[in-house]
C-alpha cells in the first residue's frame, strides 16, 4: 500500500486516498507518506481507529470522509416509516405537527424557495 502511494505521491498527486483497514495500518501509512491523506471511513468513523480527529492529522489526514453512515441512517428511518405504513397507511408514533415542522425544516435546509425562483426564472410557461 505505501509503495503504490509512495509512487503516486512522486508522480506529483496532490493527495492520496488509501485504505487502511486498522490503526496500525493508519499510522504507517501516515508515518511512510505523510502529507495530505484522504481516508474514506466505516460507519462508526474514527472509533474504528480509536482515534481522534486530531490524531489523525497528526499523520498526515487531511480529508475524512464517512460516505456510508448517512446513506444507512437515512434507509434505516425510511425502512421504518414504510413499516409502521404497512400497518393500515397510518403513522402513530408522531403527530402531524410533527411532520409539517419537520418538512418545513427540510425546506429551509434546501432553501426550497430560492430554488422554486430559479426555477420559474428558467423554466418556459406551459402553453
Amino acid at each position: 500500500m505505501t509503495r503504490r502511494g509512495a509512487s503516486y505521491r512522486e508522480a506529483g498527486a496532490d493527495v492520496l486516498l488509501l485504505s487502511p483497514r486498522t490503526p496500525e495500518e493508519a499510522r504507517h501509512v501516515g508515518d511512510c507518506l505523510g502529507g495530505l491523506l484522504m481516508l474514506l471511513l466505516p460507519p462508526v468513523g474514527l472509533a474504528h481507529f480509536d482515534m481522534t480527529p486530531a490524531d489523525m492529522h497528526g499523520l498526515g489526514y487531511r480529508i475524512l470522509v464517512v460516505p456510508t453512515t448517512p446513506l444507512l441512517a437515512a434507509y434505516e428511518a425510511v425502512r421504518g416509516v414504510y413499516a409502521e405504513l404497512a400497518d393500515g397507511f397510518a403513522i402513530q408514533n408522531r403527530p402531524a405537527d410533527d411532520w409539517t415542522a419537520l418538512q418545513d425544516d427540510l425546506h429551509e435546509t434546501i432553501d426550497l424557495e430560492r430554488l422554486l425562483q430559479i426555477e420559474r426564472n428558467t423554466v418556459e410557461p406551459a402553453p
